[in-house]
């Protein structure tokens, strides 16, 4: 027997124990009763005393025997009755606690799955209202941007000279053709977009509007082909716009934000169509002319 199940059945509360002492007990007694000698007492009252009860038990008849060992064999069994109805019961209560135990667990594991969840639907939730706000501060930069340049619209265009031929292939913001008129007018970003666009929309229309404007004037004004600049934008002016528009494409974007994904790649070129029309020679510091 090992050494843990031999302090398992040394403890108090082992019904196995107590049995073998209860068992122990009842065989000392009965070697003990088989050495006490039998005793018979005459008419007279006079007492005899004789051989042992176990001398007189082998000597006995079988039917006394059987009576005998019985009786002996009916208290041990009534000893180990009650130590296994004692060892059930430990049993038993045993059993009740695992499943108590159990069900501790089931519990104490429902509720940290349902904190989990809860935990990934309060991690779902910030990172929409993160997204929802940083798409609400793009917004903002970009509604801002188009206030900006449609404020300053009137000093944001050119006035130029056709060369002599008078000719040119390019058209107007409006679809007209330049005409051979001594003076033209081109403006830098569009002209009056609906106010009911959103700030995208208003925004995309002015980088349509100054990628075109960079074409015309590279071709055209920029290329020495005998255009005569009278009057530029405010290069002040368009330094801030390019300065907001550099702000914007650093504006950290991540997530699900398609949407501000793909504003950056129109805000890039029209970044390029500003520092490119800035790098021209097409800029002066001349009195308005009209036209």
């Amino acid at each position: 027997m090992s050494q843990k199940n031999s302090d398992r059945l040394l403890k108090a509360s082992n019904p196995i124990l107590w049995g073998i002492v209860a068992t122990g007990v009842i065989v000392v007694l009965g070697i003990v009763t088989a050495f006490v000698p039998v005793c018979e007492t005459d008419f007279w009252g006079t007492q005899t005393c004789g051989t042992s009860k176990w001398s007189y038990f082998l000597k006995t008849s079988p039917n006394e025997v059987g009576d005998t060992l019985a009786g002996f064999a009916g208290a041990l069994a009534f000893v180990w009755l009650i130590t296994t109805v004692w060892l059930q019961a430990q049993e038993l209560s045993a059993q009740r606690k695992e499943l108590k135990l159990a069900r501790i667990e089931i519990e104490s594991e429902k509720m940290a799955t349902s904190m989990e969840a809860q935990a990934e639907i309060f991690k779902d939730e910030k990172i929409a209202r993160d997204e929802m706000r940083r798409s609400m501060e793009f917004e903002e930069l970009l509604l801002n941007l188009a206030r900006k340049i449609e404020l300053a619209f009137h000093n944001l265009h050119w006035v130029f000279e056709l060369p002599e031929n008078g000719h040119t292939e390019f058209k107007s913001q409006g679809g007209e053709p330049f005409s051979d008129q001594k003076s033209n007018k081109i403006y830098m970003f569009s002209e009056n977009p609906p106010k009911d666009l959103g700030a995208g929309e208003r925004v995309f229309a002015h980088a349509q509007a100054v990628i075109y404007v960079y074409i015309f004037a590279f071709q055209t004004i920029g290329a020495d082909k005998g255009y005569r600049v009278l009057k530029s934008p405010s290069i002040e002016i368009v330094k801030s716009i390019l300065s907001d528009l550099q702000d914007i494409e650093r504006f950290p974007i991540d997530g699900k934000l398609m949407v501000l994904k793909s504003a950056n790649i129109f805000l890039e070129q029209m970044r390029e169509s500003v520092e490119n029309l800035l790098d021209l020679d097409i800029w002066v510091k001349v009195k308005d002319v009209e036209t």
